[in-house]
């Protein structure tokens, strides 16, 4: 791992890779300082940008970069152009930082991206960038004597527990695969079930209740295609472990799932009011949080109003305010994806890339992930990687 780590890092010096080197680092702090990395960001694409045109670097290193761009500019144009229509020049232009600024990732991010082989540096700065954190909030809770949370990390690096959830679960998708999928030296399994565990512990920790699920999903597809006579014992220790894991989480947070699920469906049914209206193409004339706002104070729900809540659902969100059509854009990524697999792909890289798919599929259902510059930048960049992986082509 550190060796294949060290020859990647060689190889974006010899390359002079600027852009890339600050889009790695940009990962790397992305849990401890949302405005350095969305900084590092912007750096990395001016430098890519200034490496075409003087350069002359491709914009794209593949096919499917391309392509992924394409989506992502019709429906960031779509989105702009639905603006426009319902709410108007000015009112797009004052909603637009808020409310679509941050899509603008979806076309952009593709061509930050290299090859597969480069691409693996983006794993290993976001994996060390999380270690770091929790590190951190760690050393923070044993100082003051207090139990890990979710409010040391929000308190002192300014991101909220899901998000932290979220490039925990997309680091244990890839150590969970390696650990059920090959025949490992020792120290790596050691290190991969340590980076594993210490994942659990975390988001046990946090309480993050959605990310417990994803995790025993994750064990599904990578566990069971593995099952082997030899492995048996493995298999069902592993299966045991989730069960008591899951027990005990559930004891412990029984009240706080049925409270989560109880405001997140009232906040739903105001939004599928405000589809109902407009399903096709859905309602940009004001913000979201004002559009739920208006329903919840015509339902009487008044406590309701001054909690700034979004729809905290991501599928519901975009079908509210871009309607069906915008949401069929979208799925067009996801539909990308499977049409790249060929003969070139790998078991092991699709199921990777499944986990990738599962991972967001399930949190889309609990957040809006994707209005956060934590959720948005994760998704485009990760969604890109997959893409390449499964594409398995040079540029």
């Amino acid at each position: 791992m550190f060796k294949d780590l060290k020859c990647q890092l060689k190889l974006l010096y010899l390359q002079k890779d600027i852009s890339f080197g600050f889009l790695c680092l940009a990962l790397f702090v992305l849990s401890l300082s949302i405005n350095v990395s969305t900084f590092l960001l912007l750096c990395s694409l001016g430098l890519k940008i200034l490496d075409v045109i003087f350069r002359k670097k491709q914009l794209f290193f593949t096919k499917a970069l391309r392509q992924s761009a394409i989506i992502g500019a019709i429906f960031f144009i779509y989105i702009l152009l639905n603006s426009l229509a319902q709410a108007g020049f000015n009112a797009t232009v004052e909603y637009y930082d808020t409310e679509y600024s941050k899509l603008i990732l979806l076309p952009l991010s593709p061509i930050l991206l290299k090859g597969r082989t480069e691409n693996r540096l983006l794993i290993y700065f976001l994996t060390s960038g999380t270690f770091f954190a929790i590190v951190f909030g760690i050393f923070y809770s044993v100082i003051n004597i207090i139990p890990l949370n979710r409010e040391i990390f929000a308190s002192v690096f300014d991101i909220h527990h899901t998000y932290l959830s979220l490039f925990i679960l997309l680091i244990m998708n890839k150590c969970i695969l390696k650990l059920f999928s090959a025949k490992l030296p020792k120290e790596k399994t050691v290190l991969l079930l340590l980076i594993t565990l210490l994942g659990v512990y975390v988001m046990y920790s946090i309480e993050s209740k959605t990310s417990m699920v994803i995790i025993v999903l994750l064990l599904c597809i990578h566990l069971f295609p593995q099952i082997t006579p030899r492995n048996i014992p493995k298999v069902l220790f592993v299966i045991l472990f989730s069960i008591i894991i899951l027990y005990a989480f559930n004891n412990k947070l029984r009240v706080g799932y049925e409270r989560a699920l109880d405001f997140r469906v009232q906040i739903w049914e105001a939004a599928i009011q405000n589809i109902n209206k407009s399903p096709f193409f859905g309602n940009t004339s004001q913000p979201e949080k004002s559009l739920l706002g208006y329903h919840h104070y015509l339902s009487g729900k008044y406590y309701f109003l001054d909690s700034d809540k979004n729809t905290h659902n991501q599928y519901l969100a975009f079908i509210m305010r871009f309607g069906i059509v915008g949401l069929s854009i979208l799925l067009a990524f996801p539909i990308l994806m499977f049409k790249k697999i060929s003969k070139k792909t790998s078991k092991q890289d699709f199921r990777e890339t499944f986990g990738y798919l599962l991972i967001f599929g399930v949190i889309f259902y609990i957040e809006n992930v994707l209005t956060r510059h934590h959720g948005i930048v994760v998704f485009t960049l990760f969604l890109n990687y997959y893409l390449v992986l499964i594409e398995n082509e040079k540029g």
